[in-house]
This record gives structure tokens, C-alpha cells and sequence, in this order.
């Protein structure tokens, strides 16, 4: 499972609506329209992972969650890596933005450049959620999508 910043995961682009969604991946195992403000989330089980979308955004897919081991980050496996690895990754790519966090059970790694927080649970990656890239913080870049023929 590639994750692909700005762009989504494999072929999952965001922008996508859930109909193209359910084309690519078949319908989801859970629907929460109460996770998400203004969203709804998908989930599928057997990918282990969340996909999210925001009806403010007209309902396209606007951030995926994965908890899957098999994610792929910048050619490296990333799941189950500790905090200094991750920040470490991410610094060897050139972002500098990281804003760490400490919660009671857990910790997060936040990249704006990428857009991307890393979720960490006894000093280990568990999630990470990504978003398409900002265009000074608050215009969306969405990717380009092949359309349907």
C-alpha cells in the first residue's frame, strides 16, 4: 500500500467521490456519518484502512487513514517504526515542519508540508492520515483525475 503525498493511496486519488470509491474498492464494511464533522467515513477492513470525505468539499475524498502494516512511505515500510524514525524519515526528504504532540495514551507527529499525522502508541507507529497538499494553508490541491470513459 503506496502512500502517495498529495496524491492518495495505490489508486486512491482524492478528489475521488464515494461512488468511484465503492467502483475501485466495493462497498465499505462500516459507514460513520459521526467520526468525521461535515464527512462521512468509509471503512474496509481488509485494507485496514479509513477513508474520509467532506461534504463541505462537495463529498470527495479528502484524507485516508491507514493502520494497514504493509504502508509504504518515501520506499520505506513505516508502520511499527519509533517516533525518531519517522521524524528522521521525514527530515532525510526535506520537511521541517513537525510539530510534535503528546496525548495521555498516545502521540502524534504532525508534517504541514505533507500534510500527514502520525499516530504513535507505545513509542510506534500505528496510523498515519494524509490529505491532499495546501496551497498557502487553506486552498486545496487537488490531484488531476483521469475521467471515466
Amino acid at each position: 500500500m503506496e502512500i502517495k503525498i498529495g496524491l492518495g493511496l495505490d489508486n486512491l486519488i482524492f478528489g475521488m467521490l464515494q461512488e468511484d470509491v465503492i467502483d475501485l474498492m466495493g462497498e465499505p464494511d462500516k459507514i460513520s456519518d459521526t467520526e468525521k464533522e461535515n464527512g462521512v467515513v468509509y471503512y474496509y477492513n481488509d485494507q485496514l484502512i479509513k477513508v474520509k470525505f467532506d461534504q463541505e468539499e462537495g463529498s470527495k475524498l479528502y484524507a485516508i487513514e491507514a493502520f494497514n502494516q504493509e504502508s509504504v512511505m518515501f520506499d520505506n515500510r513505516i508502520m511499527n517504526k519509533d517516533k525518531r524514525e519517522i521524524v528522521e524519515l521525514l527530515k532525510t526528504r526535506g520537511y521541517h515542519e513537525i510539530e510534535e504532540e503528546e496525548y495521555t495514551h498516545f502521540e502524534t507527529v504532525f508534517c504541514r508540508e505533507i500534510w500527514s499525522t502520525f499516530m504513535f502508541e507505545f513509542n510506534r507507529l500505528r496510523s498515519v492520515e494524509f490529505s491532499p497538499l495546501f496551497e498557502n494553508n487553506d486552498r486545496i490541491i487537488w490531484p488531476e483525475i483521469e475521467p471515466k470513459l
